[in-house]
């Protein structure tokens, strides 16, 4: 599987105009002998800025609450501590989700849990890349009347249930999540603490192969600021080389390019040169990506050129085409301070969509130019909006404004915007 991602804060620059003229293997053979199983590590809760979450079932969604605590924990510093109460209804159960990303087929699925002897019942769901929810459950301990930690092993080549999906009964790879379930004992009430640890996988394949290896940045920062020659560090643990393409200015449309063949050490760093000089100023991406065997992987690296060849900047002096005979009703090319907001009705830009934002979405949700998660700043000739990962924000311009007013027109006509925007899977950069 072909893997792109793009470390946020991911970018998209407006280039200068905005214009509302009117009128998608089998299995190796092996040579001989049984098959080298590693054991993978899927999810340690180590890592602090993972989110954790609990769902609930027939129960207030304040009678379960999860976090990464240090109380307990059996492999680390951190395990991933659940506290629940169910009241004795119906049908009572939750679910702790674990976003993962398991690429390659694999036999058995491992995970501790530390138990309370409560006597509920456990289980795993794995969600596949079609849809399809498949539930198991350790023959050995599907009832928690143990205390202390505890190794669940599931066999993924075992009967289960399954919903949802494609409904072809099979897991179909990558799984994308696993979700701890724990239910009530019988209808009885009951309240406590429970803690997972060590989600792991038995796995004929590397943890690179088995989990994908990424190409990553160490420096300089993304969405940063470079001038003139520019020194990249790389990481891509697994792989033995990347490459490095940009796109050149030249001609009307400009020409793909290889900046550098990167070889990489033992642990899959590297560094090459950028010479930004060469490249269009103003906002530029380069392209890191690598093959190693099944694995593969695109690093985008967005920048902003401070220096580089003026090309294809600011609104073109002629109409395009497809508008010629058309009255010019309204254009942008962002060379003024940005006049956005949510409350001002003089504002040319309103930052929600309208009416009243109600229709906001996204993780990142879209913030106002006035909020302090601004995601709006003005950069020479071009309007730049962040999606940022740490304060988890993004951003839209509409010019139609929340009491309806604003830049409207009628077909037939005619609209333009030349923008860059990420190459990310689960990003929403477009222009409606």
């Amino acid at each position: 599987m072909d893997s792109t991602h793009l470390k946020f804060g991911a970018v998209m620059l407006l280039a200068g105009t905005l214009v509302f003229p009117s009128v998608v293997g089998g299995p190796q053979a092996l040579a001989e002998g049984p098959a080298k199983r590693t054991s993978v590590m899927v999810q340690d809760f180590e890592n602090p800025s993972f989110p954790p979450k609990v769902w609930v079932v027939n129960i207030p969604d304040e009678n379960a609450s999860v976090r990464l605590s240090t109380d307990r924990a059996e492999g680390g510093k951190h395990a991933l501590a659940l506290h629940y109460r169910f009241t004795g209804g119906e049908g009572q159960y939750l679910g702790v989700p674990v976003p993962v990303k398991i690429l390659t087929p694999v036999r058995k699925l491992r995970y501790m849990i530390f138990g309370n002897g409560s006597g509920c019942h456990n289980a795993i769901y794995l969600a596949d890349v079609r849809g399809e929810t498949h539930k198991y459950k350790d023959p050995r301990a599907t009832t928690i009347d143990f205390r202390g930690w505890k190794e669940m092993v599931i066999d993924l080549d075992s009967g289960h249930e399954t919903w949802g999906g494609d409904k072809n009964g099979k897991i179909d790879y990558p799984i994308t999540e696993v979700t701890f379930e724990i239910g009530q004992n019988g209808k009885t009430p009951s309240e406590g603490d429970l803690s997972f640890d060590s989600l792991s996988v038995d796995s004929e394949r590397s943890a690179e192969e088995t989990l994908g290896s990424r190409v990553s940045v160490a420096s300089p920062a993304y969405g940063s600021d470079v001038e003139g020659d520019v020194r990249v560090t790389v990481a891509a643990p697994g792989f033995k080389s990347l490459t490095a393409k940009c796109w050149k200015p030249g001609g009307a449309f400009g020409s793909d390019s290889t900046v550098a063949d990167v070889p990489l050490d033992a642990r899959g760093n590297g560094s090459f040169v950028f010479p930004a000089a060469a490249y269009p100023h103003g906002p530029v991406t380069v392209r890191i990506g690598g093959v190693a065997g099944s694995l593969k992987d695109t690093c985008y690296l967005q920048l902003y050129n401070r220096g580089g060849i003026p090309w294809n900047e600011g609104i073109p002096k002629e109409p395009p085409p497809a508008a010629r005979g058309m009255t010019l009703v309204f254009a942008d090319d962002f060379t003024a301070p940005l006049s956005i907001s949510s409350t001002d009705p003089k504002a040319t830009y309103y930052d929600h969509k309208p009416p009243n934002g109600f229709q906001d979405f996204s993780v990142h949700v879209f913030s106002g130019h006035e909020s302090p998660k601004n995601p709006f700043t003005r950069v020479d000739s071009y309007l730049r909006i962040r999606a940022d990962d740490r304060t988890k924000s993004s951003g839209l311009i509409s010019s139609l404004k929340n009491d309806g007013s604003g830049i409207k027109v009628s077909a037939p006509c005619y609209f333009e915007c030349r923008f860059l925007g990420p190459n990310a899977v689960g990003t929403w950069p477009g222009f409606w």
